[in-house]
């Protein structure tokens, strides 16, 4: 299965961080522990979302609004 390319959002509808692509919801809500490929440094690196307080990837160590806008693979 191919993977999805898109950009993170917080989708107020469903109250999770979601993917859109051409500004369409592809991915309505993401929940804890699902695994993305984000675009860091000109890079593609592994990295998990998790929640606590706010949505925050654990190994790049982003947080709330920095992931709004990331480009991501899922």
């Amino acid at each position: 299965m191919d993977k999805i390319t898109g950009v993170l959002h917080y989708n107020p509808d469903t109250d999770r961080m979601g993917i859109t692509v051409a500004d369409l919801w592809e991915v309505t809500g993401l929940y804890c522990g699902d695994l993305l490929d984000i675009w860091i440094n000109g890079e593609w690196i592994l990295d998990r979302i998790e929640l606590s307080n706010t949505w925050y990837l654990v190994n790049s160590n982003l947080k709330g609004s920095q992931l709004e806008g990331l480009e991501v693979r899922y």
